[in-house]
């Protein structure tokens, strides 16, 4: 259970009901007692400029934005190091809870969600702004008022789209691999029409349980996006296919506004109206390779603003045919490499030679290509293509994952700290911060280890008065104690060696001592120099977790200053470690 946390001068947080990779989501109130949801920075990156920036975006881009299928941002908290955006509270699941629980939904169920969707995205975009992350994570189904609103939630990715033609293209690539629309992996600007592409998706997992593109090789799902069709499941009305096959073309341009989508959709319900689910697919069903398929390009990041380009023609209003849908897919501009470049919550790319015979600048089209793995850089004879990209966040996933979120040959730097409330080997910090362009040759990481515990009373002590059993302090039992008794001061000294990194106890007096006036100092010592001094009274403990890294030996010293019929209690003391650093236990 949380303690009630304050939170500036108006807000108080309740309970934490969930957790990201930039931060906490917690439950609270205002001083009028409404609750509400705020969205709290990790403290970790409360001191990185790049990282408090576009936190405190989020709520400048969406502060006046209000739409019953937008989660509103309401007020911004900055407190010290703590930053908060305080939002709308949603009583529901997310859209992905949803998708588990039920497997596939019923066609009428998926259209009024992605409908409201594409409503609140339709907002959204008239605002100059991309979302940059859709997926059935970032969709909350509001339940408050006995219906179902899907709302648009998580625009921490979110953008302002440039109105100036002149300005760089970003390179940083973000967003979930399994809904990135093509022109995102070819290092392209990003537009309303990718979250178009990112509902398609969505619409098409909602009705079949699968994506149409799952791989467990990031670069082999990236190339999917860019070069294949989706296969179309059993069961998917033919108007909904169709619709599909519009919001997955390959060429922006191509595809439906959030506008049109929505009311497509809108205008479906009556064909649809009693369609049953379509059964769940185990995997997506295999589709087609774009017979004149586009060869993908990322582009270097340009040291000068590119000249003005001319705005691409308007999307026509039309409904989609499927000949239409087949016909965007070679659409693209055709460029000179493979698209090597790969996202796995940040992107990298890899150099390769130039082939002569599977680009035609002429008719901007490219062969079929057998090559389905990352080709080597020797024997080039065109200049390669670089991308400057951005540093991924590595933070809270495992170590493990470094190799395949940086780019081969990159360096990580370990520091291995201990960190009990963390998972064994997760990575808490990172140098440099996530969006730093390019990815330096060598990255520095803190990891979490989980400790190799001794307990005092089983290490052989130097010199010691004092004696080691079970016993209480104010009502808790502590049976790794060691207890210094009656009458006089007592101590207790250990070589650690430098093995160890944390010295932690609980310190007061034993319950059974008779004299309730009773006073005791605990002081501890780190070869001879004093790091930790409290006089506790009867009935009141004190914790102690010190860093005792490098350290050669500890002492432990109590004095009784009232009531001298007394034990002072080191509760369960003991050092903790890291594996491999810590001796083996002596077998007591």
């Amino acid at each position: 259970m949380n303690a009630d946390i304050r939170l500036g001068s108006s807000y108080t947080l309740h309970e934490r009901i969930d957790s990201g990779a930039m931060g906490h989501v917690w439950r609270g109130t205002d001083t009028a007692g409404n609750e509400l949801a705020f969205k709290v920075l990790r403290s970790e990156y409360a001191e990185d400029r790049e990282v408090v920036n576009r936190f405190v975006q989020e709520r400048s881009l969406l502060t006046t934005l209000r739409h019953p299928n937008i989660i509103s941002v309401l007020d911004i908290v900055v407190e010290q190091d703590t930053l908060a955006i305080v939002m709308d509270l949603v009583r529901g699941e997310n859209l992905r809870s949803r998708l588990s629980a039920a497997g596939t939904l019923s066609p009428t169920e998926a259209a009024q969600i992605v409908a409201g969707l594409c409503d609140g995205l339709a907002a959204v975009h008239a605002a100059g702004i991309v979302h940059r992350d859709i997926k059935p994570e970032n969709v909350l189904l509001d339940t408050a008022n006995g219906h179902v609103i899907p709302r648009v939630g998580d625009f921490g990715l979110a953008k302002i789209i440039s109105a100036d033609a002149a300005t760089p293209r970003s390179s940083m690539m973000v967003g979930t691999p399994t809904y990135m629309a093509p022109e995102i992996a070819d290092g392209a600007e990003p537009t309303d029409k990718a979250d178009v592409y990112a509902v398609g998706i969505v619409l098409y997992e909602l009705l079949s349980a699968v994506p149409p593109f799952a791989s467990t090789s990031t670069w082999q799902l990236i190339r999917d996006h860019a070069q294949s069709q989706p296969g179309r499941p059993d069961g998917i009305p033919d108007p909904l296919w169709h619709l599909i096959d519009w919001m997955l073309s390959k060429s922006p341009v191509a595809r439906p506004s959030a506008a049109q989508v929505r009311d497509e959709l809108r205008g479906l319900e009556p064909v649809l109206a009693g369609l049953p689910a379509a059964p769940a697919a185990a995997a997506p069903p295999p589709g087609g390779e774009l017979t004149n398929r586009p060869t993908m390009q990322v582009p270097r990041l340009p040291s000068t603003p590119p000249a003005p380009v001319t705005p691409p023609p308007s999307v026509p209003e039309a409904p989609p045919t499927a000949s239409r849908g087949r016909a965007a897919k070679v659409a693209m501009v055709a460029g000179p490499a493979l698209l090597l470049a790969l996202l796995a919550g940040g992107w990298w790319a890899m150099q390769r030679d130039s082939d002569d015979s599977s680009t035609t600048a002429a008719t901007g089209q490219s062969t079929p290509s057998d090559t389905t793995q990352p080709p080597t850089t020797q024997a080039t004879t065109e200049p390669t293509v670089e991308a400057v990209v951005a540093m991924p966040d590595l933070v809270s996933k495992a170590l493990s994952q470094t190799s395949v979120l940086l780019p081969p040959g990159t360096t990580v730097e370990t520091t291995e700290t201990l960190d009990e409330t963390a998972v064994d080997g997760t990575i808490l910090t990172q140098t440099p911060a996530p969006g730093t362009q390019p990815i330096p040759a060598v990255v520095q990481v803190t990891v979490a280890r989980q400790s190799v515990t001794s307990y005092l009373k089983d290490l052989e002590a130097i010199e010691s008065s004092m004696s080691a059993d079970s016993t209480e302090v104010d009502g808790q039992v502590f049976p790794h104690a060691l207890i210094g008794s009656l009458y006089s001061d007592r101590s207790a000294s250990y070589a650690l060696g430098r093995d160890y990194r944390r010295f932690v106890a609980t310190v007061g007096l034993a319950d059974d001592s008779p004299d309730s006036n009773a006073k005791a100092t605990f002081e501890v010592f780190a070869d001879g120099r004093k790091i930790f001094d409290e006089t506790v009274a009867y009935g009141a403990t004190a914790e102690i977790d010190l860093d005792v890294t490098g350290v050669l030996r500890l002492q432990l010293v109590n004095g009784i200053v009232a009531g001298e019929d007394a034990s002072a209690v080191w509760g369960d003391a003991r050092v903790l470690g890291l594996p491999g650093e810590v001796p083996a236990p002596i077998d007591p």
